[in-house]
């Protein structure tokens, strides 16, 4: 579904459930976190449950590791896998736009 750094794979629609919970979790963290790096499958023909796995976290929080990118990772976060424009999940969950600016995006509240 998608990496920590840019590759996201289109071919599964799970990879957009994946990015809006990257989105989700940028915004509950007041813009200081993001998890990618989101592994899965999808039973019954890609129509049953879908199984997330290997979460990575990029934040700004914790101090920096092999797999904490900090800074950088937000960055290929909303420039590389997310991108200017929200998916249908995100849009359907109503999720503000990803903005370059985080400080625009502290406004909004759970």
């Amino acid at each position: 579904m998608t990496n920590n750094t840019g590759k996201k794979d289109k071919r599964f629609q799970a990879t957009e459930y994946g990015l809006a919970f990257g989105h989700f979790t940028y915004l509950l963290s007041d813009c200081q976190e993001v998890v990618v790096d989101l592994q899965g499958w999808v039973t019954a023909n890609g129509k049953g449950l879908t199984y997330l796995t290997d979460p990575q976290i990029h934040s700004t929080k914790t101090p920096r590791g092999p797999s904490n990118f900090g800074g950088r990772g937000l960055r290929y976060f909303l420039e590389e896998q997310h991108g200017p424009e929200c998916n249908s999940i995100c849009q359907l969950l109503k999720l503000p736009p990803v903005l370059r600016k985080p400080e625009s995006l502290r406004t909004y509240r759970f």
